[in-house]
């Protein structure tokens, strides 16, 4: 069961072009992390930010782990360490 979500990956064509419209257009602070990777971080105190999926849970990893196999979900990447407004 999710209890919240964290954050999410946006794909897009030109990546300037992007942090300029969600910072121009809906007020969001565009932020450099890792690597030069950009995200936009928004909320009363930055918690929320659009950048990979990543839901919270209080079920352990290891039993999210088993029923996504059960339900033949591929895990190409992870369970990994990542950076997010909670983290």
């Amino acid at each position: 069961m999710i209890d919240m979500i964290d954050h999410f990956v946006l794909t897009v064509r030109d990546i300037g072009a992007a942090c300029d419209f969600y910072a121009r257009t809906l007020g969001m602070q565009v932020v450099t992390f890792g690597n030069g990777r950009k995200a936009l971080q928004f909320g009363e105190f930055g918690e929320h930010k659009i950048n990979d999926v990543c839901f919270i849970t209080r079920t352990p990893l290891e039993r999210v782990v088993g029923h996504l196999r059960s339900c033949d979900v591929e895990i190409l990447d992870g369970p990994v360490k990542r950076t997010g407004p909670r983290s």
